[in-house]
C-alpha cells in the first residue's frame, strides 16, 4: 500500500513568498509578471492567453479578471485550486473524473517547493497514513474550511 504524508494547506500557503509563487506559476507556463505585491500571469487557469489572473500576496490569492472561472462564482482562488485547474487541463487522468483534486495538488505544490520534510503531519507527528486516510483527513479538513 502506498503510503502518502499530510500536509497543512494554509501553512504551505502562507510560507511561500512572491518569488517562489512567480517561479512556480512560470514553471506552469503563465508568463508572470511580478510587481510589487502582486504577480499579473496567463489565465492559465482555464487556458487563456491575456495576463488577466493577479495573485495578491497580502491574501496569497489567485484573481482571474476574465470571469466564471472558480467553481463557487468568486473568481478568487490559492495556489492549490490553480494547480488542480492546470494539471486537469494539462494532464487528464486515464479515468472518468480526469479533474486534478485538493491533495493531489497539494501533494504537487509541497513536493514543488520541497516541502516534505517541513510540513509533516502536524497532528500525527512524523508518522505515515495509508492514501485514503490521508485523503479522508484532507477532504475533512477542507470541508470544515467551507
Amino acid at each position: 500500500m502506498e503510503l502518502l504524508y499530510d500536509y497543512n494547506k494554509d501553512e504551505i500557503k502562507n510560507s511561500l513568498t512572491i518569488e517562489q509563487v512567480t517561479e512556480y506559476v512560470a514553471e506552469l507556463g503563465g508568463e508572470p509578471n511580478p510587481l510589487p505585491d502582486i504577480i499579473l500571469c496567463k489565465t492559465i487557469c482555464h487556458g487563456g492567453d491575456s495576463h488577466k489572473l493577479y495573485y495578491y500576496d497580502n491574501t496569497k490569492l489567485f484573481k482571474c479578471y476574465t470571469g466564471g472561472c472558480s467553481a463557487d462564482g468568486s473568481d478568487a482562488f490559492d495556489i492549490f485550486e490553480l494547480t488542480r485547474k492546470v494539471m486537469s487541463r494539462e494532464q487528464p487522468k486515464a479515468r472518468e473524473d480526469s479533474d486534478w483534486n485538493l491533495p493531489e495538488a497539494i501533494e504537487k505544490v509541497a513536493q514543488y517547493f520541497h516541502l516534505l520534510k517541513r510540513f509533516l503531519p502536524h497532528i500525527l507527528g512524523l508518522r505515515k497514513r495509508p492514501i485514503q486516510s490521508r485523503l479522508q483527513f484532507l477532504r475533512n479538513a477542507y470541508f470544515c474550511l467551507l
